[in-house]
């Protein structure tokens, strides 16, 4: 089909050429004469299209270009019966058409270099249609009045004024293609294409009046030809972007608007459907309240008819104690668009029962805008009602036994306070009962043992010596066991206490150089100077208890004691590490656990209360606010981490 189009407007294009030139073998002037109307009946139609498609089918650059050809066609009107021999004008010389086509061409150039600049843009017809009329009387006026400079010489043929014009003209015709390209994508790509042709055939155009001699020679004629061709492909744009091209786009849209509203029907039906079958209430009133549609499950549950609920009223049927100020404040809310999408109401069935409704509320509104009812989809909450009622009854009694369970406990608080303040009287009493004797016990066997009273035989050294570990041993226990429990009742009192850490760091190994020394292991503590602001006799208990159960679990090598600070997070850490027998991974989750002891070869040579580790970490975390990790391998010794504050504040 595009191809037999395409070989029917060859061979009408061939044919008109035929036609025109027989007519220029006939006679010159009737060939210029067809020529030219051609041009200006095309320029006259091209504005009358961009004229009367500007308000449907608006478009700034086709516009400006209808309005300029108008204005082209005038001064073109008056070349042609200027034209030598046609006899309209006195004198009949070759030069006033001349300087006539050349300002016809200038104003064309210049049209078509400036129309891109509108292509987006509102424009302003009427100082558009000023300025032309302005323009196009002045180079006329210019022209007849003598002022225009010469283009055509009788005798001598074209001027240089008219030759140079004709390559300005080109040049302004360039930069016309090229501003042109710069907006192509406001048009469809065969019509730029069009476009560009067009102005390249006027350019050709240009070039061949650059090289006759004669008005009547070969080279007008073909000038002539290359006008026809421009002016024919700018039409053919036009019809294209102005009138062919939206008369298929309104066809298309005609079409698709036929399937949109068969969608829309079928779509319509659909939705009825829906609205019928669903189990939910679906009904439809308009700004009088009056219902226009009501669907199976709303009949169902009211138990009227669909003769009787459609048209009625809404409020008098279903809501009937509803006050008349009530329903007057409802539909002035309605008809504003101001009802709230979501409530509940009951509604009276046709036996005078109620049933409780949640709605969801739509405003309906037609093309204009305007407020013409509301759409309702609504579920029947009665027995969800009905459930909340007693589940109300249910929470009034949870209340009540919660507030006598509540009383329960205050009661058992209160005896709890009364067995704690006993359990203070007895960790306070025990305290003194057991440690006064047991000092007691510990200091005169030490005074025996070293033989103050009177020489001592072997077996005498020997009972002493188990007494005072075995008093020692029940003491540390007795003191452990009192620590642990002032600490889990939080009555333990905690200290803050100025001190230079390097002071605890040689007590400590004072404290137990002899011990080491006589188990022949090597005891190093690091000396380092850091003022601390903390419980000065927890953290040596517990540096005491870590280096203490190093030297008990170590058989041959030694004890390092090693300090680190972080100045940038204000803390200090202690690390004990052993070459003693370790500790098995599998053993290591319980280390800190109460009562807690490691089975292994030295744990029936060594006593212990298995509360050493325990109270240790209780006292780093609970009192020094840090926190304890251990390293260990079995048979390569074990290394304890204590990391505290600098500084922690007594609470």
């Amino acid at each position: 089909m595009e191809l037999s189009r395409k070989a029917a407007i060859t061979i009408a294009a061939v044919g008109i050429g035929l036609v025109l030139y027989v007519c220029k073998l006939y006679g010159y002037l009737i060939f210029h004469s067809l020529t030219e109307l051609f041009s200006i009946v095309i320029a006259a139609g091209i504005f009358i299209v961009a004229w009367n498609t500007r308000t449907y089918r608006p478009n700034p650059y086709i516009l400006f270009i209808g309005i300029a050809f108008l204005f082209i066609a005038s001064i073109d009107l008056l070349h042609t019966l200027a034209y030598k021999g046609m006899g309209v004008f006195p004198g009949g010389d070759a030069n006033v058409p001349t300087q006539l086509w050349i300002a016809g061409r200038y104003l064309q150039g210049v049209s078509l270099l400036v129309a891109p600049y509108f292509i987006g843009r509102n424009l302003k017809v009427v100082p558009v249609c000023i300025v032309y009329a302005v323009v196009s009387l002045t180079l006329v006026l210019t022209v007849f009045c003598g002022l225009f400079p010469d283009a055509f010489v009788d005798g001598k043929g074209l001027t240089l004024f008219k030759v140079s014009s004709e390559f300005v003209i080109s040049l302004i015709l360039v930069l016309a293609i090229l501003y042109l390209r710069k907006k192509k994508d406001y048009f469809e790509a065969p019509v730029v294409k069009l476009l560009m042709w067009s102005m390249i055939a006027t350019i050709a155009s240009e070039m061949a009046f650059t090289l006759y001699t004669d008005v009547y020679g070969f080279f007008n004629l073909l000038g002539h030809y290359f006008k026809v061709i421009s002016y024919y492909l700018i039409y053919v744009a036009l019809i294209k972007t102005n009138l062919k091209r939206p008369y298929e786009t309104m066809r298309a849209e005609i079409e698709e608007r036929k399937r949109t509203e068969e969608k829309l029907k079928a779509s319509e039906s659909q939705f009825r459907e829906l609205l019928e079958n669903m189990q939910l209430i679906a009904v439809l009133l308009d700004v009088n309240g009056k219902v226009t549609f009501s669907n199976k499950y709303l009949q169902k549950l009211s138990g009227y008819s669909q003769e009787k609920l459609n048209d009625s009223d809404w409020f008098d049927l279903m809501i009937r104690d509803a006050l008349p100020e009530v329903k007057e404040v409802f539909l002035n809310a309605l008809k504003y668009g101001e009802i709230p999408p979501h409530f509940e109401n009951p509604i009276f069935t046709a036996d005078g029962s109620l049933r409780h409704v949640y709605w969801n509320n739509t405003i309906l509104r037609d093309a204009t805008g305007l407020v013409i009812g509301t759409a309702s989809i609504g579920e029947d909450i009665t027995e969800r009602k009905r459930f909340e009622e007693e589940l109300k009854k249910y929470r009034g009694h949870l209340e009540e036994l919660v507030e006598e369970r509540t009383c329960e406990l205050a009661a058992a608080n209160e005896r709890l306070k009364e067995v704690d303040r006993l359990k203070s009287m007895f960790i306070a009493s025990m305290s003194h009962e057991l440690r006064t004797p047991l000092n007691s016990v510990i200091g005169f066997s030490s005074i025996l043992l070293n033989e103050w009273a009177g020489t001592l035989n072997d077996e005498q050294k020997k009972n002493l010596t188990s007494i005072l570990r075995s008093g020692k041993h029940l003491l540390s226990l007795i003191n452990d066991v009192i620590d642990v429990s002032k600490i889990e009742a939080g009555m333990i009192e905690i200290g803050s206490d100025e001190f230079d850490l390097a002071e605890l760091l040689a007590e400590l190994e004072q404290t137990f150089a002899r011990q080491a020394l006589g188990q022949q292991l090597s005891l190093t503590v690091q000396e380092l100077h850091l003022m601390m602001h903390t419980d000065r006799r927890r953290l040596l208990q517990c540096m005491f208890n870590l280096v203490s159960n190093a030297i008990k679990f170590t058989e041959q090598g030694g004890v390092t004691v090693t300090v680190r600070h972080n100045e940038t997070g204000g803390t200090v850490t202690i690390i004990v590490t052993d070459t003693g027998i370790g500790i098995a991974e599998a053993d290591q989750p319980r280390l800190f656990k109460a009562f807690s002891r490691i089975q292994s070869r030295l744990t029936a040579k060594v006593q212990g209360t298995g509360l050493g580790l325990y109270l240790t970490k209780k006292i780093v975390v609970e009192i020094l606010r840090g926190e304890i990790v251990v390293m260990s391998e079995a048979g390569r010794g074990s290394s304890f981490s204590m990391t505290i504050p600098v500084r922690v504040d007594a609470v």
